[in-house]
This record gives C-alpha cells, structure tokens and sequence, in this order.
C-alpha cells in the first residue's frame, strides 16, 4: 500500500473522530422548519429544505435560564486557530456545568447538562472564520 495513500486514510479517520467527539457536545448542524405568520398579498410561500450550522456554544455554572455563564480560563492563538479552555473544578456539583448550541440565522438554543465528572473543556476555533459574529469551532473536547 502506497504510504501516502495510507497517511491520507490516517488524516481523514483523525478529522473525523474530532467531529464526532465535538458531535457529542453540540450536533454540528440542524434542521428547523420556519413559518410565515402573514405573507403579504400576492406572494406565494415555499420552503427550503436548509440545515443551519453550529454557530457558538456557551457553558453555564448551573441552568442557563437563570444566565451564570462562564467565561474561558485561558485563550491561546496557534496559527489560524484559537483555543479556550474551561476548568470545572470549583462547580457547586447540585447545579451542575451545562452547555447551550447556537445555530447560525435561527433563534434555536439547544442545552444540555453535562457529566458531573467533567473536569475541563477545550473548544479550538478557526481564528479568520466567522458565523452569525462568532469564531467557527473546529472541535470541541471535554475530559
């Protein structure tokens, strides 16, 4: 087998693993079904079929409804990438850390608590890509 048939193979089963243990945390992308409440005289409404990517992710200290977000411990740039990391050490463990999934041209959050044993989460984004004035995340890994 030619090696770089073999290093491609490598490189694309690494990218993968990366999106599926972000996928874990925030789905990559969703479907959502917009209405009109009123269209205007004379127009015909069609849909589209469009899914909307994962636009920004915020990690809470208990509910989100009640807003105690939390902010990034440590930024770090390295190359055309940022990394930002969270340390849950100090979490009151009855509320629990949680995380919400913004999506790009909707009003969807999606939320979720996470595994009490979680301890930290690192999100890398791409430092010169944006979505709906946020930094496109590349991958998201939490231990």
């Amino acid at each position: 087998m030619n090696s770089l048939y073999l290093y491609s193979i490598i490189c694309l089963l690494a990218s993968c693993s990366n999106l599926l243990a972000s996928e874990v945390y925030c789905p990559r992308s969703i479907s959502v079904k917009q209405n009109i409440d009123s269209p205007p005289a004379g127009w015909k409404v069609s849909y589209e079929n469009t899914r909307y990517n994962l636009s920004r992710i915020t990690f809470f200290d208990g509910p989100p409804e009640e807003n105690p977000s939390l902010v990034y411990d440590k930024i770090a740039e390295s190359g055309q990438e940022l990394h930002a990391e969270w340390h849950f050490n100090d979490i009151n463990p009855q509320r629990g850390i949680w995380i919400t999934c913004n999506y790009e041209s909707t009003n969807v959050v999606l939320s979720k608590l996470l595994p009490p044993s979680l301890k930290e989460c690192k999100v890398t984004y791409y430092k010169d890509i944006f979505t709906s004035g946020s930094n496109v995340i590349k991958e998201i890994k939490c231990k």
